[in-house]
C-alpha cells in the first residue's frame, strides 16, 4: 500500500499575489544567464520517517507531512509538521487517524492544508488486497476538516493516482496524474474543468496566485500556466534546460527550477532564464527525489529523500545569500571526481564529510553518463586533462591506464599500512592484487562481486579449480545429453573459454610476443566442434535445462543471489555445489569484478589530497554502510565490513531473501516461481572461502576481444585455416600493443 508514496514525486507552491492575471503567450527563453550572487548552504535537521509525503514553504518555515511506524500498535501514523526557521526540531501540527496516510500535500497563504489521503487497509484473510480509495482533503491550521472529496468521482481508473497538487490564489485546486491529465477543482472541491498536458508532467506549483506546470514534450522542456477563466492551458514557454526537473514559485510570481546540475530562475514576465548556482559548488549532490522550495527573498530550500534507507533519510538544505566576508565553499581548491558508473551507496555522504572536514579542498562530482562520457573522458585524460579522480568499471579504467595515465596507488596504500591508519589484514588484499598491472595498482576496487561456475560436487572429484585441459577432459567424460555451456555456438564457447584467461591469453606487457598462440589454437579447435553461429538457437531457459539434468553446471554472477548464492546453487543443482570457477591458468577461476574501481589522474595537481579522499572510502564506517552490498550487488573490500553484513543477516531470525527460483508444474509445463532461502553459517563459508582464494580479475581488453572474435569467424566458417587465422590475430594484437605504448 505504501508503494505509491514511495515512487511518486510531488508538487509544491506559493501564492502571495492576487489572482486574476493570466500567463503570457508562447515564447522561447534565450541564452541562459548567470547570477553573480554567492550563497551559503545551511543543513536543516529532520528525523527519519517511514514516508515523507509532501512539503511546502512560505519562504520562512518548512511545512511537511510524514509518517512513522508505531511498533506496539503495528500501525502507521501520518502527521503534519512545521520546522520553524532557526528551530532545532520540528513541531507536530496535527495527526491523521491510525493507518490513514497522506500521499501529497500543499498549503495556501491562509494556513489551510490540502492533501491527498488514503487508508492503509490490511489484506483480507484470504490474502486479497482491498482496493485503495483516494480522497482530497482541505483542513484548517489545526487539522479540522473543511471538506473531503472522494477522487474516484473524478478519476475513474483505479490504476491512475494523483501525481502533483497545487492551489491558486483563489483557492482553486489543481491535481495532475501520471497519464498527463489535469483536474481543476473549485474551492469547494467540485470539478471546474479537465485538460491534458502535452507531455510527461515533471512538476506543478503555484506562484503569484497562478498555477504552472513543467513537462517534457518530446525532449523539449515546456512551462505552461493554467488559464482559469478560459479553462485551458495558457501560452507555452520553452526553456533550454532538461532532465528531471523540480519547480517552485517565488512570492513575486517568478519560478525556481532545478535539475541535477543546479538551480535556475525563470522570469514569468520577462522570459529570462538565469542560473543561480550549481549544486556541487555548495557540497550538495542535487535533488534525486524531493522538493524545491523558496527560502527568504532570493534563496532556495532543497529537500531530498533517500529511499535506500529504512526509515528513509531526509536531507534538507537551505541556500541563502552570503553575508559580506563569509567563507564560501566555492573558494576552496576543487578536485573533480567523475562517476562514470553506478557509484557505491553512500558516496555522496562521503564527499560531503570530506568537504566539511577540509578547510582548503573540496571534491566536486563531474556529472556524466557512462555510455556517453567514457570516450570523452578517455580522450581528455590521454591528452593530459580530465577529472582528478575517476571511478569506473575496472576494465575501462585499465584500458586508459596502459598509457601511464593513472597514478600507482600501491605506495599510498603502503604508507597507510606503515602509519597504522589501515590494517592490511582488514582488506581483501588478494582481490586488490587481482586488479594490479605488472605490480602496479592503477585502479583500487572499492567494492567487488564475483563471477563463478557452480558444479555438482559429485562430478568434480574434489577438484577446486581447473585449467583448460582439465575442463576439456571433464566435458569429454560427461554422459550423452549432458552439457556445460549456456551458449553452445562456436563463438559462445570461445567467449566462455577466454573468460578466465584474460590477462594470460594476451599479455600487453610483452609487445614482441603478446599472444599465447598455442592456448588460443587449443580454444579455437575445441570451440569449432560446436554449432555454427548462423544455425544455432540459444535456449535461454537455464532453469529447465538444469532441472532436467541437461546442464550440469551454472554459469552465474554471485550478484544474482548475493549472500544467498550458495543456497541458491545447491537448490537449483539438487545437491551440494563446488564453486569451481572458469577454466583458468591461476589458482582460482572465480573472477573478481568491480564497477567501482577508483584511480587518480596522473595530471592531478593534488595527488595526496585525492588519495586522502580515496582512503576515506576504505574506512570501516563507509564500507559497512554501503547498503545492499551483501544482499544484492557488491561485496565490500573490507573483510570486517563483510563479516558484519553476514552476521546481521544470519542473526535476523525469520529473515528470508526472496529470489527467483524454479519449479515443475506437470499441467502447466515448466514455469517460474519464487523461492525463499534462509542464510545459514554453513551457506556463508563457501562464499568466504571463494573470496579468500580469488587471484584473477575479469579484465577484458575489448578491442582485443573484438580482434579475436572477428578473425575466429573465418576459421569457424572454414574460409581460413587455423594457423593463418592465428597469424592474423597475432599481427593485429601486436599493432594494437605498439599503438597503446
Amino acid at each position: 500500500m505504501l508503494a505509491a508514496s514511495l515512487i511518486l514525486l510531488y508538487g509544491c507552491g506559493n501564492s502571495s499575489q492576487p489572482a486574476g492575471n493570466q500567463p503570457a503567450g508562447d515564447r522561447t527563453a534565450g541564452e541562459i544567464g548567470q547570477e553573480k550572487t554567492s550563497y551559503v548552504s545551511l543543513p536543516l535537521t529532520l528525523p527519519d520517517y517511514v514516508t515523507f509525503d509532501g512539503a511546502w514553504s512560505d519562504g520562512v518555515d518548512l511545512y511537511y507531512s510524514a509518517s512513522l511506524y508505531d511498533e506496539a500498535a503495528d500501525a502507521l501514523t501520518s502527521s503534519f509538521y512545521v520546522l520553524r526557521q532557526g528551530a532545532a526540531e520540528p513541531e507536530e501540527r496535527f495527526a491523521l487517524a491510525e493507518n490513514h496516510l497522506a500521499l501529497h500535500m500543499t498549503m495556501d497563504d491562509t494556513g489551510h492544508t490540502y492533501y491527498v489521503g488514503y487508508q492503509n487497509i490490511p489484506p483480507a484473510e484470504d490474502g486479497s488486497q482491498p482496493p485503495v480509495s483516494y480522497s482530497l482533503h482541505k483542513v484548517d491550521a489545526d487539522g479540522a476538516p473543511l471538506f473531503t472529496v472522494e477522487l474516484a468521482e473524478y478519476i475513474k481508473s483505479p490504476d491512475v493516482q494523483v501525481q502533483y497538487i497545487a492551489v491558486d490564489g483563489e483557492g482553486r485546486i489543481v491535481l495532475t496524474c501520471p497519464d498527463q491529465s489535469i483536474l481543476v477543482l473549485n474551492p469547494d472541491g467540485s470539478l471546474l474543468f479537465e485538460t491534458k498536458a502535452g507531455g510527461m508532467i515533471l512538476d506543478l506549483c503555484s506562484s503569484g496566485g497562478l498555477v504552472f506546470l513543467v513537462y517534457d514534450e518530446l525532449g523539449q522542456t515546456v512551462i505552461q500556466g493554467i488559464d482559469m477563466s478560459a479553462q485551458k492551458l495558457a501560452g507555452k514557454w520553452e526553456i533550454d534546460i532538461s532532465g528531471r526537473l523540480y519547480m517552485s514559485g517565488k512570492p513575486d510570481g517568478d519560478l525556481l527550477l532545478a535539475n541535477d546540475e543546479g538551480v535556475f530562475h525563470y522570469g514569468t514576465g520577462t522570459g529570462a532564464l538565469v542560473k543561480k548556482f550549481g549544486w556541487q559548488s555548495y557540497d550538495f549532490h542535487g535533488l534525486e527525489s524531493g522538493y524545491l522550495l523558496p527560502y527568504g527573498e532570493n534563496g532556495v530550500l532543497a529537500v531530498n529523500r533517500d529511499w535506500s534507507f529504512y526509515p528513509i533519510k531526509v536531507d534538507a538544505v537551505a541556500f541563502r545569500e552570503a553575508a559580506e566576508g563569509e567563507v564560501l565553499a566555492q573558494d576552496k581548491i576543487v578536485l573533480t571526481l567523475s562517476l562514470t558508473e553506478r557509484p557505491p551507496n553512500g558516496i555522496y555522504d562521503a564527499i560531503t564529510a570530506f568537504n566539511e572536514a577540509n578547510p582548503e579542498y573540496k571534491i566536486e562530482v563531474v556529472p556524466s553518463d557512462f555510455e556517453e562520457e567514457y570516450t570523452r573522458i578517455k580522450t581528455e585524460i590521454t591528452a593530459g586533462q580530465g577529472p582528478d579522480i575517476v571511478m569506473m568499471p575496472a576494465p575501462y579504467l585499465e584500458e586508459i591506464s596502459y598509457g601511464g595515465a593513472f597514478v600507482d596507488l600501491y605506495p599510498y596504500l603502503q604508507a597507510e599500512y606503515d602509519a597504522g591508519t589501515i590494517n592490511p589484514e582488514d582488506l581483501y588484499e588478494n582481490v586488490i592484487a587481482a586488479f594490479e598491472q605488472d605490480g602496479h595498482l592503477y585502479g583500487l576496487p572499492i567494492q567487488f562481486w564475483i563471477e563463478t561456475i557452480a558444479v555438482k560436487s559429485s562430478l568434480t572429484e574434489e577438484r577446486k579449480n581447473w585449467n583448460l585441459e582439465e575442463f576439456i577432459e571433464f566435458t569429454g567424460n560427461l554422459p550423452d545429453g549432458q552439457g556445460v555451456f549456456i551458449n553452445e555456438s562456436k563463438s559462445g564457447v570461445l567467449k566462455f573459454l577466454k573468460r578466465g584467461y584474460h590477462g594470460r591469453l594476451v599479455n600487453l606487457s610483452e609487445p614482441e610476443a603478446p599472444l599465447d598462440r598455442e592456448l588460443l589454437m587449443q580454444m579455437l579447435e575445441f570451440a569449432n566442434q560446436y554449432e555454427d553461429d548462423s544455425s544455432y538457437h540459444l535456449d535461454s531457459n537455464l532453469a529447465k535445462r538444469v532441472y532436467e539434468d541437461d546442464l550440469v553446471l551454472l554459469q552465474s554472477l554471485i550478484t544474482d543471489y548475493g549472500a544467498f548464492a550458495y543456497a541458491a546453487y545447491t537448490s537449483l543443482l539438487g545437491e551440494p555445489a563446488t564453486l569451481i570457477g572458469y577454466p583458468s591458468g591461476g589458482n582460482s577461476g572465480n573472477l573478481a569484478r568491480s564497477k567501482n574501481s577508483i584511480g587518480i589522474n596522473q595530471n592531478c595537481q593534488h595527488k595526496d589530497v585525492a588519495w586522502s579522499f580515496i582512503s576515506s572510502l576504505l574506512s570501516e564506517e563507509f564500507q559497512a554502510n554501503m547498503t545492499e552490498a551483501l544482499i544484492y550487488i557488491n561485496f565490500p573490500i573490507r573483510k570486517d565490513a563483510l563479516a558484519i553484513e553476514f552476521k546481521e543477516v544470519i542473526d535476523e531470525r525469520g529473515y528470508q531473501e526472496e529470489i527467483f527460483g524454479f519449479y515443475i508444474d506437470n499441467e502447466a509445463g515448466f514455469s517460474y516461481d519464487n523461492w525463499l532461502w534462509y542464510l545459514t553459517e554453513e551457506d556463508q563459508q563457501p562464499i568466504l572461502d571463494m573470496i579468500d582464494n580469488i587471484d584473477t580479475a575479469w579484465r577484458p581488453v575489448f578491442a582485443i576481444d573484438a580482434i579475436i572474435e572477428e578473425e575466429a569467424a573465418y576459421y569457424f566458417s572454414g574460409d581460413k585455416p587455423l594457423e593463418e587465422v592465428v597469424d592474423v590475430i597475432e599481427d593485429r594484437i601486436k599493432t594494437y600493443v605498439y599503438e597503446k605504448q
